[in-house]
């Protein structure tokens, strides 16, 4: 067998692919692409194949769809064709925008049809070039791995092979394919990198990017092991992680401990770094990110996602008062007894300052709870109570004039107690009670 040939297909062996899968080719009718759909066709495995149509240089974008579409017929091979919004040419980020517009469509044609993964025909120039685009940028050393072999669904069978590689193996069986004359400007920044760095680096030292992609699996191996390292503090219950293991680390690792222990909350390297520096905090500061807010709290920092749920505020309509979950009364303190289960909570009507705010408990959140005369987090409450962070999550707290008045089901605060002059009662009881 072709030693080439031979690469990809151990390349798709070891990606999982076997007789009962359903692979689909992501196909453009560029010589890469053209290359993967000849050398799965030579390997005898069954797929499908899908084209997207952006509909960006007029004939030449027809002529490509076209040109798919005749060679899976010739080859008896599945097609599927998405024709791409007209105003994807307004976008100001094209490239971005042609790739989300891809990948949403090859995903639905997997839950459409099963297919089992998705093939592209990214190869190691790409990787290289990948690396180099991240590097430029500033790149952590998840940005400096280059492009996988597989992540997820997504197979790349071709990226232990060239660019040289691939065109050469396209002239020796003759292969056709289209031309991409975007390809060859200068516009974008990939663009520059492959048609200025990566030659330079194949002048300098020949077999540079067989070298390169040779490191970037050294640097993928080392990334995974640091992951490795990292999960060793992580609770799978628990998006935290306590002040006490960072310490154990020497200062200078631990905005790089704390970036990679949140990376997948979306935080900065920067932000990382402003955990770090608050250590010492007992609580009360916190880094926001995209879909998370990362607090610093007495013993450790956590994540909290950002609250789907709005706040609701709620009235006294005719002395009826809703509260999602339960049921309320309000009564004359005549002859009225209070129930001490934990679960109900009894406030002083008038001193309650409607709407009152119904949300979730927030990181930061302070009250005065009942017998106590100072203030006290309510992460601290939650923590003395033990309960467990799935627990947690659920907790609310409704709110009077801007200050909590009670904790669900735990405590209420001693600015609304019943007292001797308390002449109305709110009675708050949960709905299977």
């Amino acid at each position: 067998m072709n030693s080439f040939l031979q690469q990809c297909k151990d390349s798709i062996t070891r990606s999982g692919i076997t007789a009962s899968s359903k692979p689909l080719l992501a196909l453009s009718g560029g010589v890469d692409s053209s290359v993967l759909f000849h050398v799965l066709c030579s390997l005898q495995i069954p797929f499908a194949a899908a084209h997207v149509n952006y509909r960006l240089r007029g004939t030449d974008s027809e002529n490509d769809e076209a040109f798919c579409r005749t060679l899976c017929q010739n080859q008896h091979i599945p097609f599927h064709v998405l024709h791409a919004p007209a105003e994807l040419k307004n976008q100001s980020s094209i490239q971005e925008k042609a790739r989300e517009i891809r990948y949403t469509f090859f995903e639905s044609l997997i839950r459409e049809h099963h297919y089992t993964h998705i093939l592209t025909a990214h190869h190691a120039d790409d990787s290289v070039e990948t690396f180099f685009i991240n590097l430029v940028r500033g790149a952590g050393i998840q940005g400096l791995k280059g492009i996988p072999e597989s992540s997820g669904n997504r197979v790349r069978p071709l990226i232990q092979c060239t660019k040289a590689e691939v065109l050469r193996y396209a002239a020796e069986h003759n292969i056709s394919y289209r031309e991409d004359v975007s390809n060859q400007k200068d516009q974008y920044l990939r663009n520059r990198i492959r048609h200025h760095v990566i030659p330079a680096l194949e002048k300098i030292e020949t077999g540079a990017i067989h070298s390169i992609s040779e490191s970037l699996d050294k640097v993928a191996s080392e990334s995974d092991l640091l992951q490795f390292f990292v999960n060793q503090y992580k609770d799978d219950s628990l998006d935290s992680v306590s002040k006490e293991q960072i310490f154990t680390l020497p200062e200078k690792l631990r905005s790089v401990f704390l970036f990679r222990f949140f990376q997948p909350y979306g935080i900065r390297f920067s932000q990382a770094e402003t955990l770090a520096g608050l250590l010492h905090t007992t609580s009360g500061k916190k880094v926001i990110t995209a879909g998370y807010q990362i607090w610093a709290e007495r013993e450790r920092f956590i994540a909290i996602p950002h609250s789907a749920e709005k706040e609701i505020a709620i009235v006294m309509d005719e002395d009826e008062i809703q509260i999602p979950g339960y049921k309320t009364e309000i009564q004359s303190v005549a002859g009225f007894t209070i129930n001490p289960n934990p679960r109900m909570a009894f406030l002083d009507v008038e001193r309650l300052e409607f709407p009152l705010i119904w949300r979730k408990w927030e990181p930061g959140d302070q009250m005065i709870p009942l017998g106590m005369k100072g203030k006290k987090n309510v992460s601290d409450i939650l923590i003395d109570r033990k309960l467990e962070m799935k627990d947690k999550d659920k907790v609310h707290v409704l709110c009077s004039g801007g200050h909590i008045v009670w904790l669900e089901g735990l405590r209420i605060a001693d600015s609304s107690k019943i007292s001797e002059h308390t002449t109305r009662i709110l009675a708050i009881v949960p709905e299977n009670m």
